[in-house]
């Protein structure tokens, strides 16, 4: 009997103060004991940080990685950022039921277009616990059940 566990890692957050978008898959279905790999992709012109966060059904985000660099190896999970800062993948080795959950990327840009200008922004906007700056507002579903389990017989 082999065991399929569905992990939704998914969010799209579209912010409606500078129109950048920041786009992830909706789901992901993974075996257990294998890596499992979601990427986030933005259209932010220069990041500064970026983050994922874990949010269980029932429970609080909790901020996973975050940074304008790839951090180390923690445990399990490890975060790689492009050089361009464009994509980052958030990477859950080992992957199984515990590791069900929603997963988020937050991005937080330090400057913004302005009529064909690059203007730096005089205040840094913060990154919510829900992964979204102020201005965002998630598209994705949230809470309830986030895995589900297949079984094949032989």
């Amino acid at each position: 009997m082999m065991c399929v566990w569905a992990l939704l890692l998914a969010a799209v957050f579209v912010c409606a103060e500078t129109s950048n978008q920041v786009l992830q898959p909706l789901g992901l279905e993974v075996t257990e004991g294998e890596t499992a790999e979601v990427t986030c992709n933005h259209a932010i012109t220069r990041p500064d940080y970026l983050a994922w966060y874990q949010h269980r059904p029932g429970g609080f985000p909790r901020l996973l990685f975050s940074g304008y660099s790839s951090p180390p190896v923690i445990g399990r999970l490890s975060m790689f950022i492009t050089k361009d800062r464009v994509s980052t993948t958030l990477k859950i080795r080992r992957a199984g039921v515990r590791d069900a959950a929603m997963y988020y990327c937050g991005v937080r840009d330090t400057v913004r277009e302005q009529r064909g200008n690059l203007n730096k922004k005089r205040r840094r906007e913060p990154v919510t616990a829900a992964g979204a700056p102020p201005g965002c507002v998630p598209l994705a579903p949230s809470g309830g059940l986030t895995f589900n389990k297949k079984q094949f017989h032989k």
